[in-house]
């Protein structure tokens, strides 16, 4: 009898395994794409950031020109 017992309990140990393992993979998948979601916000951050300094630097150099523009005319009249 005891014998049956602990082959039972065995049992029920690999299929409690047995549902890890599946729980594992699912877990394996989620992390994969976890991984290229995270990669793809990754590069979009990139190209979100060139761009937020391509167009600070064009705005930067547009305020200095104007400046520039209206102290040559300030100066030239005076």
């Amino acid at each position: 009898m005891a014998t049956r017992a602990a082959t039972e309990a065995i049992r029920q140990d690999i299929a409690v395994l047995r549902t890890d393992i599946a729980s594992r993979k699912d877990l394996n998948e989620i992390r994969q794409d976890m991984s290229a979601g995270f990669m793809r916000l990754e590069r979009e951050l990139a190209n979100t950031r060139v761009d937020m300094i391509k167009w600070s630097f064009l705005f930067w150099t547009g305020q200095c020109v104007a400046i520039l523009g209206f102290l040559l005319v300030f100066l030239r009249n005076r």
